[in-house]
């Protein structure tokens, strides 16, 4: 390293061995801080992605009956296992499979919109890491919207991750909808 006198004073033009341990050592620490809350802010944000998915299909399918009129119906039907590995669909048949994926299917979740039908599914694929702990509306496990008095399926969807947070998307009889946190875990949403 090349040194040259100033002053009475040496001074160096770079960083010795030591200096560049010690910020390596700081930039460990807080690296290994960091990760984790950040590997939680993923799992957060894919729940609440989540949520407000199915929220904003509910409201759809509850918007689109009143829109098609007094005998129009529509109902969302979920799949679960209690975990990971779960899907919901839109139809205008009474029930649907949120598996299938043949339009032609008589179970399929088909909407018909200005004559042409569309798979209207979604799958925990595009959630990783979210559960769907439940999906109760009675003894069923699809909701309906009908245009008659703006009538619906009571229940709810439950949904977690693996860290603990939670999200509860609810459905009254007359069909307004609510996200909420049954946990307080999420600060954005109010408890249920």
């Amino acid at each position: 390293m090349y040194r040259r006198k100033r002053s009475g004073f040496y001074f160096s033009a770079g960083f010795t061995l030591i200096e560049l341990l010690v910020s390596i050592a700081v930039l460990a620490i807080l690296v290994t801080t960091v990760i984790p809350s950040f590997g939680s802010f993923i799992a957060q944000n894919r729940l609440e992605v989540a949520g407000e998915s199915i929220f904003s299909d509910l409201n759809f399918a509850r918007t689109e009956v009143i829109t098609r009129g007094s005998n129009a119906q529509i109902s969302v039907s979920f799949s679960t296992d209690g975990a990971d590995s779960w899907c919901y669909g839109l139809s205008t048949n009474a029930s649907c499979d949120c598996s299938l994926t043949d339009i032609t299917d008589a179970n399929a979740c088909v909407l018909d919109r200005g004559g042409v039908s569309t798979l209207k599914t979604v799958s925990s694929e595009r959630f990783e890491g979210v559960n769907m702990t439940s999906a109760i509306f009675g003894a069923d496990n699809y909701t309906h919207f009908s245009a008659l008095r703006s009538k619906a399926a009571s229940g709810l969807v439950g949904l977690s991750t693996n860290s603990g947070e939670q999200l509860q998307i609810s459905v009254t009889a007359l069909g307004r909808l609510r996200i909420c946190t049954p946990n307080a875990s999420m600060t954005q949403y109010s408890a249920c």
